[in-house]
């Protein structure tokens, strides 16, 4: 009897161990963190979540990941004091913690907080100075919230670390549309040719002006010709920021009534960043004494490294004929300085804004060429841009005529 009484005893014993070992390993911080992401990540189950890490931040109250997963999960149930809270009780335990920091910066930058969460971000740099993901997200913000100069000083700092980061690349040309507040340009084109045309001149003098609202601006653009024709163009022309990823290219320009320049030309398009890429759709009216016609344009331009491509398409309607023309270009950034650029290209058919073209031919409407140009850009002393032009083309200037053109310029520009 008192064996089977001790046998007894030993086995509820055992049982009651293992019953409590096998409690206490389901109910581990562990598991309920385990049991905490699969509610947030699979079922979305997110007031099951906060139950099960709420045990286990009360099991174990110094645990980071716990009290980190347990503000994810109030922030997507949309209690954002109550993720903030367990959010900062983790940044006690963990100030590096990267993962964390970023959570804190999209907490406040969804509650429209954009100086804590810029706060967050300068935090997040002490310990990762280097992060092209950080410094790429805290010029993002600034650029949103209009304080483009600092904006610029942070795409500067992370173009100096990654030159070919391309989002940055993009960023930064978006920022020079409405950094310096002031610009002025001169331009001075040389032409000659093999036949028909003694050498041509062109000049150009500009001023630009940039508001929080995009860029505006003119140019007057003066053009001595062999044969004794002149003649004198005046343009207007904006790049209106529609959003962080939409402007515009607005422009009109008129003549001085010399059959140099066509009388009119209206332009607009509008240019849309999607990633890496961007997309311009567009059109121009051109009326001349002999003709009114217009020019639809397509483009797409992609980020590959230190190099922008790009590849635009156009296509005339005039007086039911049509024409069609196209042009590839590359920008190459080759320092650290994005204002530093070497471009290349090439066109061929209709395009009346290509280099070779930019001394105005009136009725270039039936006309067509091939060309090659280039361009290289050297920024000297963060504000002067000093600028090398060249091309080289074969033109129609009549259906029967036709020469070579070699053109040869040079630019400046000063920004204050």
């Amino acid at each position: 009897m008192f064996n089977i009484l001790r046998i007894s005893v030993f086995i509820a014993v055992m049982s009651l161990v293992t019953y409590s070992a096998q409690a206490q390993n389901v109910n581990s911080a562990d598991d309920l963190l385990i049991a905490g992401q699969k509610a947030i990540t699979i079922e979305q189950d997110y007031p099951k979540a906060i139950s099960l890490l709420r045990r286990a931040n009360f099991l174990s109250p110094g645990y980071t990941d716990v009290k980190i997963l347990l503000g994810r999960a109030y922030q997507f149930n949309n209690q954002q004091d109550s993720a903030r809270y367990f959010f900062l009780q983790a940044r006690l335990k963990d100030p590096s913690n990267l993962d964390l920091l970023n959570y804190l910066v999209g907490l406040e930058y969804g509650a429209g907080k954009i100086a804590e969460s810029i706060s967050y971000l300068d935090s997040a740099l002490v310990y990762h100075p280097q992060s092209e993901s950080l410094l790429l997200k805290k010029a993002s913000m600034l650029y949103d919230n209009k304080d483009y100069s600092d904006a610029q000083l942070v795409i500067d700092d992370l173009l100096a670390i990654n030159s070919k980061n391309e989002k940055a690349l993009r960023l930064n040309s978006q920022l020079n549309l409405v950094t310096a507040s002031n610009k002025v340009s001169l331009y001075y084109n040389y032409s000659s040719f093999d036949k028909l045309f003694e050498p041509w001149h062109s000049t150009s003098v500009g001023y630009q002006k940039t508001t929080k609202i995009g860029s505006f601006g003119g140019h007057i653009t003066y053009v001595n010709r062999s044969n004794g024709m002149s003649g004198l163009q005046y343009e207007f022309e904006s790049y209106p920021k529609i959003s962080k990823t939409v402007y515009g290219n607005f422009a009109v320009a008129l003549s001085s009534g010399d059959p140099v320049f066509p009388e009119i030309t209206a332009r607009g398009a509008l240019y849309k960043a999607v990633k890496s890429y961007e997309f311009e759709g567009g059109l121009r009216y051109v009326g001349t004494p002999s003709e009114k016609f217009m020019i639809y344009n397509a483009g797409i331009s992609k980020y590959v490294s230190n190099f922008l491509l790009n590849f635009k398409a156009y296509f005339m309607d005039f007086e039911g004929a049509s024409g069609q023309g196209y042009q590839f270009s590359s920008r190459y950034y080759y320092s650290e300085n994005p204002g530093n650029v070497f471009i290349i290209g090439a066109g061929t058919g209709v395009a009346p804004d290509l280099t070779n073209r930019s001394l105005g031919i009136s009725n270039v409407a039936n006309l067509s060429g091939r060309r090659l140009f280039s361009e290289y850009r050297r920024v000297i002393k963060d504000s002067n841009t000093l600028s090398l032009l060249a091309s080289i083309g074969h033109d129609e200037y009549t259906k029967t005529k036709s020469a070579n053109q070699v053109t040869i310029g040079l630019g400046f520009q000063r920004k204050f």
